[in-house]
């Protein structure tokens, strides 16, 4: 009997982490419809490709297939890479994700394991803009919208200073790997949209909890804040509750 019941649970230790290593290595791409008043006409159905954490992943073929034609820009959300990831893997990631459109990075914690240099001159290499506490303006016809990278790698930057050189008027997106960002914006800012990831959406949760909150999109006031659960793993290469996730976000305008 105590045998039997020892077998039992073996069993079912083994399907737990088959299926956590099985949840860990999806290739879902959630497509989310986006509104704002304040996005220029010509964006009106503009989509943004966004990819954050993909740590050791290599990107699933199928996936980038799916989506070439699909998307105008994409957006790579930090923590591109770890310690532990040959630059062969990372060059071929970089690859994949050029056939689908221009693509923007910011820094996350765990890039800046590897050799940096190496990392940057691929990122040069292949035409992959690093924002770092800079703006670069996105133009369709005679209208434009902003995307601004903010970088607290190094130290913490001065907010109101690095978002003056903003304008107001512009439909701007705001890309952080750390979803804190949000609770250091001022009271007035020119953020429409915040693209985060870092917290895997908890990665591991044991009867819905975790250290973090799961991934999320939520509206408050004027800016509409994605965090997202990431594409790949930190430490063990499970997840329990928290499905890895991609985004291919279509931008409307609203009335």
């Amino acid at each position: 009997m105590k045998k039997t019941l020892l077998t039992l649970i073996g069993l079912g230790a083994s399907a737990t982490l088959a299926y956590m290593y099985y949840e860990a290595n999806q290739n879902r791409v959630l497509k989310q419809r986006l509104s704002f008043k304040d996005l220029p006409s010509s964006f009106d159905g503009y989509k943004i490709f966004f990819i954050s954490d993909v740590h050791r992943r290599q990107l699933d073929s199928k996936m980038i297939d799916a989506l070439k034609g699909e998307c105008d820009l994409v957006i790579i959300g930090g923590d591109f890479v770890e310690s532990t990831v040959p630059m062969a893997r990372v060059e071929e990631n970089i690859l994949k994700l050029k056939q689908l459109a221009d693509v923007y990075f910011v820094w996350g914690n765990n890039d800046v394991e590897v050799d940096v240099r190496k990392l940057t001159e691929l990122f040069d290499k292949y035409n992959v803009h690093v924002l770092k506490n800079e703006q670069v303006k996105i133009q369709k016809g005679t209208a434009e919208i902003v995307l601004f990278g903010v970088d607290e790698l190094d130290k913490p930057i001065d907010h109101l200073e690095v978002y003056s050189q903003l304008s107001a008027e512009a439909f701007t997106i705001l890309i952080s790997h750390f979803p804190i960002v949000e609770s250091y914006l001022p009271n007035e800012h020119p953020f429409s949209l915040l693209l985060s990831g870092h917290t895997h959406g908890g990665q591991i949760r044991l009867f819905g909890l975790a250290l973090e909150k799961l991934g999320t999109i939520k509206t408050d006031g004027s800016l509409t804040t994605l965090i997202s659960n990431g594409y790949g793993t930190s430490i063990l290469p499970l997840r329990l509750g928290a499905k890895s996730e991609t985004h291919l976000l279509e931008l409307k305008k609203s009335d």
